[in-house]
């Protein structure tokens, strides 16, 4: 793992592309994977999007299999999704970011059931809090996919947020 990194005052804008096929891959202004102890803070990833393409897989700052992450203090903007913490993280704090302008969500939570993953729940998503943040202009909203039985996600905690224009 990559332990204690801290990314601040970023611009990111990788701009559009055209997948091939659509949505097999994921397409990130930010990718997270095996880290602990990252900020991310004071900075703006926008224009991370599919042209042509309806996945989902397009996402700003993707968190996969990283635990004691804060994301706090940024604008993440015009993109397919905003923040997406796929599977496996633990310890992650969403904290006072404006999110706006997105295709989807502003924020997925999805602890996927793979065959990395098992035996099952392996690979859940826990320990997470989203507050303080403002979303606007979200077709999405801010959604939460919980799969497995039981669900493999646990000790999420949503509060305090500002929703404006959100499916």
């Amino acid at each position: 793992k990559v332990v204690g990194t801290v990314m601040e005052n970023m611009v990111i804008s990788p701009g559009a592309i055209t997948p091939s096929p659509c949505g097999n891959n994921n397409y990130t202004g930010i990718w997270l994977q095996l880290a602990s102890n990252t900020v991310i803070r004071n900075s703006e990833v926008s224009h991370v999007e599919y042209v042509g393409c309806s996945a989902e897989n397009a996402t700003a700052v993707l968190l996969y299999d990283s635990d004691t992450t804060r994301i706090h203090n940024n604008e993440i903007r015009d993109s397919h999704v905003g923040i997406g913490d796929k599977e496996g993280s633990e310890n992650t704090i969403i904290e006072l970011n404006y999110l706006h302008d997105f295709v989807f969500s502003a924020w997925l939570i999805q602890g996927f059931d793979t065959t990395r993953c098992d035996p099952t729940p392996n690979c859940p998503v826990t320990g997470l809090r989203f507050r303080y943040n403002v979303v606007e202009d979200a077709a999405g909203g801010v959604r939460m996919n919980l799969y497995g039985t039981p669900n493999v996600d646990t000790d999420l905690d949503v509060y305090n947020n500002t929703l404006y224009n959100v499916g």
